[in-house]
C-alpha cells in the first residue's frame, strides 16, 4: 500500500481518490500518459517502491536515521477513544 500510494504523490494526485476506488490499471493509463511508457500493475508497484526508496535516500542524505522513523510520542502515549482504531488496537501501557 505503501508503495502504491508513494505513486500517487509523485503524480499529484490526491490519496482520497484511492478511497474513491479508481482501478490500479487507471493509475497505469495516468503513468502512461504522463511518462509515456507502458506499465502494468506489477510496474505500478515498482514504480512506487522505487519512488519510496528514493525519498528515503534523500533523507538518510539529509541526515535523517532509522531511529527517527517513529511515531510521535503523543501518538504512542494518549488514550484512544473508543471507535476507529480503539477497537482493534489497545492502547499502549
Amino acid at each position: 500500500m505503501q508503495n502504491y500510494l508513494g505513486l500517487h504523490n509523485s503524480l499529484g494526485i490526491c490519496k482520497f481518490l484511492y478511497i474513491g476506488r479508481h482501478r490500479p490499471s487507471t493509475l497505469a493509463r495516468w503513468v502512461r500518459q504522463v511518462a509515456g511508457f507502458e506499465v502494468d500493475m506489477d510496474g505500478v508497484l515498482r514504480l512506487g517502491e522505487r519512488l519510496v526508496q528514493l525519498k528515503r535516500l534523500y533523507n538518510v542524505r539529509c541526515g535523517v536515521r532509522s531511529s527517527d522513523d517513529k511515531l510521535p510520542h503523543r501518538l504512542q502515549t494518549e488514550p484512544r477513544r473508543t471507535a476507529g482504531a480503539a477497537a482493534c488496537c489497545p492502547t499502549p501501557s
